[in-house]
């Protein structure tokens, strides 16, 4: 009660993980292709950074999350919040603190 349960988790998260790893790796293949675009027509710049530390964010939080998934649900519940709550605040600040400043 109160919760799911799944024979298959590893498989899920080796999924939605792989996913989440190609579109970043295509994100920073687009801003890297759009590098010489003047910054008055592209906002390359600025999703640059942003993209580089999500995909940093995600190769130490995803195997992070696999090992929390074992310990119990305080704790898988406090690392899965805490790479959320860690992925937002970056996009918010590298994006709109150069946009701000």
């Amino acid at each position: 009660t109160g919760h799911c349960l799944s024979y298959h988790k590893y498989v899920f998260v080796g999924l939605l993980a792989a996913l989440q790893f190609g579109l970043l790796s295509v994100a920073c293949w687009k801003c890297y292709a759009s590098r010489n675009i003047p910054t008055k027509f592209s906002e390359g710049k600025l999703l640059g950074p942003a993209i580089v530390s999500n995909m940093q964010l995600y190769l130490i939080g995803v195997p992070v999350v696999v090992i929390a998934m074992d310990e119990g649900n305080n704790i898988s519940f406090f690392v899965k919040s805490a790479l959320i709550f860690l992925e937002n605040a970056m996009v918010l600040a590298l994006i709109f603190g150069r946009l701000i400043y």
